[in-house]
C-alpha cells in the first residue's frame, strides 16, 4: 500500500512478483484487497493517487476494481473523479 501511495512502481513489480499466478484465486485476491481501516486497497490508493501504471499492475494481477471504500468510491471514481 505504501508503494502505491508514493509511486514506486519497481517496489510493487517486486511485491506483485512474488504472488503467484497457481495461488487459487481466493487466497490472491484476499492478499491483493487487503484493506485499510477506511476500506481503501492498494488499487485504490493507487488510483486515488493518479498512479495509474500501478494501478493497472495490480488489475492484472488479480485485484478486485470493483470493491469501494467505506465512502462508497470504487478505483475508478477515485482516479476520474
Amino acid at each position: 500500500m505504501r508503494a502505491a501511495f508514493v509511486g514506486h512502481r519497481s517496489t510493487v513489480e517486486v511485491i506483485l512478483d512474488e504472488i503467484n499466478d497457481s495461488w487459487p484465486d481466493e487466497v490472491r485476491t484476499e492478499y491483493l484487497d487487503q484493506r485499510t481501516s477506511l476500506n481503501f486497497t492498494a488499487y485504490m490508493i493507487a488510483c486515488a493517487r493518479g498512479h495509474e501504471e500501478i494501478a493497472e499492475l495490480l488489475k492484472k494481477k488479480g485485484c478486485d476494481a470493483t470493491l469501494v471504500n467505506t465512502f462508497g468510491e470504487n478505483g475508478a471514481a477515485l482516479l476520474y473523479g
